[in-house]
């Protein structure tokens, strides 16, 4: 019945006003109201709450990643205080941008014809899974993606004129480095990208005098400044995040190299699943070189450059997935110059005749996939987490599981902290044994001064060492996932044996249960 309403309604606005853009307006409506339901209702993914934690702490970089996200969440946060509209604010500033850069590479390439089909593309894009949820989630992807779709697009701009008139805009090239060069200060892959637009220049015979120009090498410079900050964290702080990425890049410190084949197997079904299997037809059209696939109206190296950027990262990652692992959203940044090049056997290209539609099946197959898995995705972030229906295993499904519940677990924290704080002379401090409950219960408490102790090394080890809290007391959080380990008890005079079982219920379904007791005397 929905997609007969969207078949009515689109048909009906598509003859009044002769425009493709109307025929997908249902569909982006409701695309936009699950973002918004996801951006108001869903509590901090634990790696969301984390990234925010870094904004309360400003440095020049941190452990796990460069410090962009972290320096937009605290300025947000300075501002606007603590709430999840103010958390995924930045979402949608490089949402819309990230859009309307789209728009500008279709009418670059296509004229502007476009402008009434331009709609078709925004559905698309917005119903594959992958970009849905990683433009909405306050993670650093969604500024590496945008500011690395930019910085590819200048850099084509860059390129078309320097084969056209021997010299190029010498501000496109500055342009796209800078962008470029904080793609990198929001992760660390972003390095792809510039190495496969770098092999643009070197494998094409007629752009490498570039090799010998020196803007070209100030463009290289402008995007190595961007990355001063990461640098001097890591000079300061013993290299520990160059090291944390090179130590676990084969095997997670295993002796020894070890293939394993089904790895990638898993890395390219995940990709193809979340990011629309709709979609993936469509790719590989382009790289069987299908001409249908191009309707480009302009001379341009666009095809060449968004195949590079496609390629370089899927390739590389595949490869480190042999011995190591590699997850489907690492190569986020390879496709959103794909997306324009996919008009192409969309649209209905008639010159006497406006821009519509003509692979409607297609279409309506990816929208449906792309609703139906959203939906789920947003019904597992929001209501209740599906693998719980399936399995009272609180180790099934563990990341989603500490989603919920945190309005519960916060009150006892509190009363606890309140009535142990008079027998603890030397300070009580919270602490949880991972850094996912550290980051959330910080958020929810919206209490920069919590800490993990835990197996695993992070940012919090960074804060720990920098504040003495030897001889102090804790209030101890801990779940089935990270259970205390002897360890713990090696930084601790003594630990209660009686913990505070605080269950977490949806729709009377135990999701999972956390554990609270009180540590005397650590020892860091």
């Amino acid at each position: 019945m929905l997609i007969r309403a969207y078949r009515y309604l689109g048909f009906r606005l598509q003859t009044q006003q002769k425009s493709a853009f109307y025929f997908v307006l249902p569909v982006l409506v409701v695309l936009g109201g699950l973002r918004l339901w996801f951006w108001l209702v869903a509590f901090p993914n634990p790696d969301e709450a984390y990234y925010w934690l870094w904004g309360q702490h400003f440095d020049w970089s941190y452990y796990d990643h460069p410090p962009l996200l972290a320096w937009i969440q605290g300025t947000v946060a300075a501002v606007l205080g603590r709430s999840r509209f103010a958390l995924r604010l930045p979402n949608l500033a490089t949402t819309a941008l990230f859009l309307y850069t789209q728009f500008r590479i279709c009418r670059y390439l296509y004229g502007d014809r476009i402008k009434s089909a331009f709609g078709i593309l925004m559905a698309v894009i917005l119903a594959s899974p992958l970009f849905f949820i990683f433009l909405g989630l306050a993670w650093n992807d969604h500024l590496l993606i945008t500011a690395s779709l930019i910085g590819g697009y200048q850099f084509v701009k860059f390129i078309d004129g320097y084969r056209r008139d021997g010299r190029g805009n010498s501000a496109q090239l500055y342009t796209a480095a800078l962008t470029l060069g904080i793609a990198g200060l929001a992760k660390y892959n972003a390095l792809f990208v510039a190495f496969a637009l770098l092999l643009v220049v070197v494998s094409d015979r007629s752009l490498r005098p570039l090799l010998g120009d020196r803007r070209f090498y100030g463009a290289i410079a402008l995007g190595i400044l961007c990355f001063v900050p990461v640098l001097v964290w890591n000079i300061t702080n013993d290299f520990q995040s160059f090291g944390y990425y090179t130590s676990r890049s084969v095997n997670g410190g295993a002796v020894g190299l070890q293939i394993k084949p089904f790895e990638p197997v898993g890395f390219w079904l995940f990709s193809a699943l979340l990011l629309s299997p709709w979609l993936v037809e469509i790719i590989g059209r382009i790289l069987r070189g299908d001409r249908s696939v191009i309707a480009i109206q302009t001379e341009t190296i666009y095809p060449r450059v968004a195949l590079w950027v496609f390629g370089v990262p899927t390739v590389g990652l595949s490869a480190i997935a042999l011995f190591s692992t590699a997850y489907y959203y690492w190569n986020i940044m390879a496709y959103g110059l794909l997306f324009p090049l996919m008009l192409g056997p969309l649209l209905h290209w008639n010159q006497a005749a406006p821009v519509q539609l003509r692979r409607r099946r297609w279409f309506w197959g990816q929208q449906i996939y792309g609703l139906v898995l959203i939906t789920l995705i947003m019904v597992h972030y929001t209501v209740l987490p599906l693998s719980a229906l399936v399995s009272d295993d609180p180790n099934a499904d563990p990341d989603s599981r500490m989603l919920f519940g945190w309005n519960r677990v916060a009150p006892v924290v509190l009363s606890e902290q309140r009535r142990h704080i008079s027998s603890s002379p030397q300070g009580l401090f919270l602490a949880t044994t991972d850094y996912r409950s550290a980051a959330a219960l910080a958020y929810q408490l919206d209490n920069p001064e919590i800490y993990a102790l835990s197996e695993r090394q992070d940012q919090f080890d960074i804060w720990l060492g920098r504040r003495d809290l030897g001889g102090q007391d804790a209030l101890l959080l801990y779940d089935q996932w990270h259970p205390l380990t002897p360890l713990h008890r090696q930084h601790f005079e003594q630990i209660d044996d009686s913990a505070i079982a605080i269950p977490i219920k949806r729709f009377g379904i135990v999701i999972k249960t956390y554990f609270l007791t009180k540590a005397r005397g650590f020892s860091p």
